[in-house]
């Protein structure tokens, strides 16, 4: 005797009402199944379409950044063009923007030239001590520095109180400019 047979033998020796149970539960077990098969599937199309948007965000922030890299290149491409051939010397170029800032020439400058970490750039700082200037000739000064064309950057400024008969602020700016290391 197969299990088929057994099992239809024991389901026609139950009452109708214990049939009619035992069909409501298989319905039920069925239903719950595709039900399960459903969410399943809904899940795995969820979790799918989650992805996508994820592809498709991170697409659309590349195409965002691709703007941004197109503007950087061609920045770093000025500056590569301006380092191979800057020739700027920054004490001359200090005097000429204190002059239209119109700040009196520097007391001093100091300079001092040290390789960048890959020793194929030099760095060339200069410091020029003022010795007397109000706060909005400071702003002019660097100002007028930054809206430079020349590859000159800021890399410190030291100011002072007025010490003694002084009547404006001490400054110390030290501006920094590249070159191409000619020994390499």
């Amino acid at each position: 005797m197969s299990i088929q047979d057994t099992v239809r033998e024991r389901f026609e020796a139950l009452s109708e009402r214990e049939r009619r149970l035992v069909a409501a539960m298989g319905a039920t077990f069925l239903v719950l199944l595709v039900l399960g098969l459903g969410l399943r599937a809904s899940s795995a199309a969820d979790a799918r379409e989650a992805e996508i948007e994820s592809g498709r965000e991170a697409l659309q922030s590349l195409l965002q950044s691709q703007g941004q890299y197109r503007i950087n290149a061609a920045r770093l491409e000025r500056i590569e063009a301006q380092l191979e051939t800057n020739d700027l010397r920054l004490s001359t170029f200090i005097e000429a923007r204190a002059t239209r800032a119109n700040i009196d020439r520097p007391r001093e400058f100091r300079d001092r030239t040290q390789p960048v970490e890959d020793g194929a750039v030099l760095a060339h700082y200069t410091t020029a001590v003022f010795p007397s200037m109000t706060i909005e000739q400071l702003y002019s000064l660097l100002n007028e520095v930054e809206r430079s064309e020349e590859l000159v950057f800021t890399n410190q400024i030291a100011v002072e109180p007025p010490r003694g008969a002084a009547s404006g602020l001490q400054v110390e700016l030290t501006l920094v400019t590249y070159t191409l290391d000619d020994a390499e």
